[in-house]
């Protein structure tokens, strides 16, 4: 089994973006290559995979870095990691997204 220092860290990144025209579509985010890669290097992490989605439309998908210390295969836009708890933040995160729309009332029955 790896040490904890050798397996790559889960970093995810959300991106919401309104009203974009056809350019942004093909390049939604010129700096976020240059800023992921800055951010990678600050915080000493291997490899990180990001994604956009607008809608229900992957708009950007983007590997950067190695998939495990000291091993050559790069992470790409497909790698798997594995993310532990932090499924329960998204949930949470989801749903008091759902409360600021209205569409969600943390106080109802959960039948509701």
């Amino acid at each position: 089994m790896p040490r904890i220092s050798q397996i790559v860290p889960t970093v995810a990144f959300a991106v919401a973006s309104v009203g974009m025209g056809t350019r942004a579509a093909r390049e939604p985010f010129p700096w976020l290559d240059q800023y992921v890669r800055h951010t990678m290097k600050e915080w000493n992490i291997p490899g990180a995979a990001v994604a956009i989605v607008r809608n229900d439309s992957v708009i950007y998908a983007k590997g950067f870095g190695v998939r495990e210390l000291g091993r050559p295969e790069l992470v790409d836009e497909r790698t798997i990691f594995a993310i532990g708890s932090n499924s329960k933040a998204f949930t949470a995160a989801g749903l008091e997204m759902l409360v600021d729309d209205g569409k969600m009332n943390l106080d109802a029955p959960v039948s509701t």
